[in-house]
């Protein structure tokens, strides 16, 4: 018996056959129908969809394999079991050429045709599920910073797919802007957790202190403020995932810990003495070199090990530049129907789009596309209202920045509002460059953690 009734069509001009197959069909809990022509199996096909065909090769009119033919040119992804009573070494390799599953002759032993419809119910299932998550990548992926058709793309998404469809841990690498969380997101809605929540976990907008009390949750009274229960990370991601984005900035003292409950599945709350069993699956990114920090000391090598069961490394923009304008002209169109405007790119800026090295990868392409957009005075973006700066970086500590050029609206421009308005683009493009860590950015900037919180409060961004 299968567990959910599949459907299988039997096509034949015997009726005695149809017949009794039918019935020894149905005593496997099959879902039969059928039919003694082609033409009449063209009908049953338009009002319903099956797993598996069975179709006689030799019948009046349009024989077996032209009808197979004509059926899957139709874009059936069922399974075709091609049956004859003159069979043939000839006709059983033209029948698997044309895309049957399997061929066998006439008579048929009732047992061997149901053997062979369970593996061909099995592969439709196989089939209609690839299927099916394709269309789920490009749905999740449209409008995002997977898009792209370039050699390197296809082979990510390939990984994506594949990951999807283990439990195994994912490490995802690349540069800022390339689009590790959005990889992430896909791997989640792919796989059969999806139904569960994805809990994302920004290693390096928390603090040292707090990082076990955030990923493992706390008892009551466990420290002073702790006035009840809280669940962690790793709690509230059960059955779902969760995402640790920029792990290389997780601290030393919580990496062993986090490796127990990779290998055990199971851990204590902070304070608690009960041990929790946990089902959830990991997905890691970072945009450093972690066998760098293996090296260093600063990240455990077997840590690193039991991350990296599935690597997926999204390449940089600059090394798929084949991207570049099918990413740059869905971003416009995706902008301009937003503002309700109808643009397109002058031959200087498709060229000045292709040549630049995009430091910030998608997210600075996206970014500089809606700002054209957002400033253009008539229906072309020209080069200069790109606003791309040089493609190298003029100090080793500091981003490539928007430099806008002066235009009728802003030559009278007061120095301060001037002033304020490239203080404003500078920390915008810092921190798009660094997915918005305001720590990293910090850095980078050579400014008080503090101060740049401040800015970012006051020019709203």
């Amino acid at each position: 018996m299968t567990d959910e009734r599949a459907t299988i069509l039997l096509v034949d001009d015997e009726p005695d056959f149809l017949h009794f197959a039918q019935l020894n069909l149905e005593d496997q809990g099959y879902a039969v129908s059928t039919a003694e022509s082609a033409r009449m199996a063209h009908g049953v096909l338009a009002d319903r969809e099956f797993d598996v065909v069975v179709v006689d090769v030799r019948m009046p009119g349009v024989d077996g394999i032209s009808f197979m033919e004509k059926v899957k040119a139709g874009g059936y992804e069922g399974q075709f079991i091609v049956l004859t009573g003159f069979g043939s070494i000839d006709g059983a390799v033209q029948a698997m050429r044309k895309g049957a599953f399997t061929y066998l002759t006439k008579p048929i032993n009732p047992g061997d045709l149901a053997m062979e419809i369970e593996k061909a119910v099995r592969m439709s299932a196989v089939t209609r599920e690839n299927t099916r998550l394709r269309e789920k990548l490009a749905e999740l992926t449209s409008g995002d910073t997977l898009l792209g058709d370039s050699p390197a793309m296809r082979r990510v998404k390939q990984l994506v797919s594949a990951a999807a469809a283990c439990d195994s841990p994912v490490l995802i690498t690349g540069e800022s802007g390339t689009g590790k969380d959005v990889a992430a997101r896909a791997v989640h809605g792919l796989s059969l957790r999806r139904s569960f929540r994805m809990v994302t976990v920004n290693c390096a907008a928390v603090p040292a202190d707090l990082w076990e009390s955030e990923m493992f949750g706390y008892e009551k009274g466990a420290f002073t403020g702790a006035t009840g229960r809280k669940q962690g990370k790793i709690e509230l991601a059960g059955r779902g995932t969760l995402f640790l984005d920029e792990i290389l900035e997780l601290p030393g003292q919580v990496q062993p810990k986090l490796l127990r409950v990779l290998e055990n599945k199971c851990f204590e709350r902070v304070g608690g003495v009960q041990t929790i069993t946990v089902d959830f699956r990991l997905i890691c990114a970072t945009n450093r070199d972690l066998e760098e920090a293996i090296q260093a000391e600063r990240f455990r090598k077997d840590l690193f090990y039991r991350l990296n069961v599935i690597p997926i490394h999204i390449p940089p923009l600059r090394e798929r530049r084949n991207d570049i304008m099918p990413l740059a002209q869905h971003f416009l169109s995706l902008y301009s129907q937003d503002m309700k405007k109808r643009l397109e790119f002058t031959s200087e800026a498709e060229q000045r789009l292709e040549d630049y090295d995009w430091p910030g990868n998608v997210r600075e392409l996206r970014n500089a596309i809606e700002r054209a957009v957002v400033f253009a005075a008539g229906n072309q973006i020209g080069h200069l209202d790109l606003g791309l700066g040089s493609n190298h970086t003029t100090h080793a500590s500091m981003p490539a920045i928007y430099s806008p050029m002066p235009n009728a609206a802003n030559e009278t421009m007061p120095l301060r509002e001037a002033m304020a308005e490239f203080q404003r683009d500078f920390i915008q493009h810092a921190l798009n460059q660094n997915n918005g860590n305001i720590t990293v950015t910090a850095k980078q900037l050579q400014m008080a953690r503090e101060t740049l919180q401040r800015l970012v409060k006051k020019h709203r961004l």
